[in-house]
């Protein structure tokens, strides 16, 4: 099913799955969560349980904001300023997900190979 998108002429598409879909997507999100959690990066934020935009804010604050603790622990001031040797780079790819190949996620995902197939 085509439903038009938001403030635009382009349609795109819909898929309703059916309840029996809904239980095998439920039943893998399950099995492979906890997989797929375990080897992803600590500070990726977006798409993943248990973490949104305001923890990400936090974390980049924090960052930009501490000074690290001297290598040899001599002094252990931590004050708080802005470092203008840091970078933030922000991506929008348009259509990423739409573009991305599936084959490759399959192939370099930490998936058991019996799920593979599926």
């Amino acid at each position: 099913m085509f439903i038009p998108k938001s403030n635009r002429a382009e349609l795109r598409p819909l898929g309703i799955p059916t309840v029996g879909d809904r239980c095998a997507q439920t039943l893998f999100v399950q099995l492979l969560d906890p997989i797929i959690e375990a080897a992803s990066d600590d500070y990726s934020y977006g798409f993943r349980k248990g973490r949104n935009c305001h923890q990400a804010i936090g974390d980049l604050s924090n960052h930009l904001g501490t000074k690290p603790l001297l290598k040899r622990g001599l002094n252990r001031d931590v004050r708080r300023y802005f470092s203008h040797t840091k970078y933030i780079l922000s991506l929008d790819i348009k259509g990423f997900f739409d573009n991305v190949s599936q084959d490759w996620l399959i192939e370099n995902a930490p998936i058991p190979p019996v799920f593979k197939r599926v």
